[in-house]
């Protein structure tokens, strides 16, 4: 059964739709790259996703025992938190140490260990969160998002102004935790690139021309939707670097 599956589902607000109906399903182990140009429809989209507004028409039905996970996009993840890596993960869960907590059940360690072997980042548990690399830091956020052991992973950018080595990092990442086969992702994304090298589909939106429309990268990359929003042909997309 798929993790999560749109039927006719128009995202927008105040009640108007900007993007046409999406008929979608997302089965474990597959990584849909959300597309489109800036102003696109993106974060309405994303937002819609992530039940913090309903979708304008039609719906979306969650499959058994979804669980999400959210990555946000670098500029909000936490650069000068005064505390451990250790304890930034920790704060993503009920069991959080504070003053009043300073007992974590071993259960909870149990799962911060494992999101962080999970994500790259137990060689840094602790280390300052400040002290950390731009790569470094989004690796320990995608073991925060994974902290609650999600079959649903929403990443939003994830490697946005990051330099290649540590987009690959990241990336290389995000490719193993998918194939293990038990976790879906949706992987909002400005490079093309990342989108035709990492994901199994591509879902490919703009409310200006009023487009939806979902594949394979090389078939969503050879069309005229495709065309006529980036003015690239396919044989030119493998160049397009993080056009």
């Amino acid at each position: 059964m798929a993790l999560l599956s749109l039927e006719a589902m128009a995202a927008g607000y105040n009640g108007r739709a900007i993007l046409p109906p999406i008929d979608l399903q997302l089965q474990r182990g597959e990584t849909l790259a959300l597309i489109g140009r800036n102003g696109a429809g993106k974060s309405t989209l994303l937002r819609t996703l992530l039940g913090l507004q309903p979708p304008v028409s039609g719906r979306i039905l969650a499959g058994p025992g979804l669980r999400v996970g959210y990555l946000p996009q670098r500029s909000e993840v936490l650069a000068e938190a005064p505390m451990r890596v250790r304890d930034w993960l920790l704060l993503a869960t009920d069991e959080g140490r504070s003053f009043l907590r300073p007992f974590i059940p071993r259960e909870v360690r149990d799962r911060v260990a494992a999101a962080a072997e999970r994500a790259r980042v137990a060689d840094l548990l602790d280390h300052q969160v400040s002290e950390l690399s731009e790569g470094q830091r989004q690796r320990a956020a995608l073991a925060r998002a994974l902290v609650s052991a999600p079959n649903l992973l929403l990443l939003d950018e994830p490697t946005s102004a990051l330099d290649r080595v540590a987009e690959e990092i990241v990336l290389s990442v995000v490719d193993e935790i998918r194939g293990r086969g038990d976790v879906g992702v949706i992987l909002i994304t400005h490079s093309l690139h990342v989108a035709g090298t990492h994901a199994s589909r591509v879902l490919l939106i703009d409310k200006d021309e009023h487009v939806v429309e979902t594949g394979s990268f090389a078939a969503v990359s050879s069309g005229a939707n495709f065309r006529r929003l980036y003015g690239l042909s396919h044989t030119s997309v493998a160049d397009c670097g993080d056009h």
